[in-house]
């Protein structure tokens, strides 16, 4: 049975550890990476591609996707907030340390509604089979 562990309260906190694990492993030579969820597989390599230009062009800290208005994921993060990263410890996790940072991140429009579908459940992953 699958159960999604979103409502689950330690859910935020496990899941910003994770984060913090794994951008403490990153190469020394990392730029940016992105912030990509397991269960968000729809999204596509146009995006990505999309955001890295977007990067490349830029000097923000973080591109987030937008597809209809809305912000989906994968954000591309610079490497200059891991040491942000590591050292946030306070409530709302990576969202609350990404918000104070306004200004410091671009919106990248992309034709892609991949970036605003999730998989939690088996429903999900039905309707996503279209």
């Amino acid at each position: 049975m699958l159960m999604p562990l979103s409502g689950h309260k330690q859910f935020a906190s496990a899941c910003f550890s994770s984060v913090q694990i794994g951008v403490r492993n990153l190469a020394g030579d990392c730029q940016a990476f992105f912030l990509s969820h397991a269960d968000m597989p729809l999204v596509k390599t146009v995006t990505l591609k999309k955001l890295v230009a977007a990067y490349r062009e830029g000097k923000m800290d973080v591109y987030h996707p937008c597809y209809g208005q809305r912000r989906g994921h994968p954000p591309l993060i610079a490497a200059a907030l891991i040491p942000s990263i590591l050292a946030f410890a306070e409530q709302g996790e990576l969202r609350a340390l990404l918000s104070r940072r306004k200004g410091t991140f671009l919106d990248v429009a992309c034709d892609d509604p991949g970036i605003l579908i999730d998989l939690d459940t088996p429903e999900d992953y039905e309707r996503a089979k279209g």
